[in-house]
């Protein structure tokens, strides 16, 4: 992604949209000075693209899509689906700020559906083995 970011950079657009946390991170290291609207995006603030929402400062802006407070609700779709889920293994980067938060929500959920959050780190392919 920072091959491309870079290549979209050395274009000099007027304005690049970017979409998702890892596209946007890679864009704002390749440029500062070009501006950026992102979309489908974690939690910009602790993703660290900007300062807060409703002022993003510098010359990017856009918008999230995804709450962290919708993991209580995929918990709760699973319950819906197969009640008698008691165990449950949240497959996350410990890196990304929006899964933590995402993994904090399903784990605060977890007990009052009489279930067990295991949280599962991956940060490569053999993580996943």
């Amino acid at each position: 992604m920072r091959h491309m970011a870079e290549e979209i950079v050395s274009l000099a657009p007027d304005v690049i949209l970017a979409s998702t946390n890892s596209v946007v991170s890679a864009t704002l290291n390749a440029t500062r000075s070009i501006p950026v609207v992102f979309t489908w995006v974690s939690d910009p603030v602790a993703s660290g693209f900007v300062p807060n929402l409703p002022h993003p400062g510098g010359k990017i802006t856009g918008f999230h899509n995804f709450e962290p407070a919708i993991g209580g609700k995929w918990l709760a779709y699973l319950n819906q689906i197969a009640p008698g889920l008691r165990h449950v293994a949240v497959v996350h980067v410990p890196e990304i700020a929006p899964n933590v938060a995402f993994l904090r929500v399903i784990e605060a959920a977890a007990p009052q559906m009489g279930m067990r959050v295991s949280p599962a780190e991956v940060r490569n392919a053999a993580d996943i083995d």
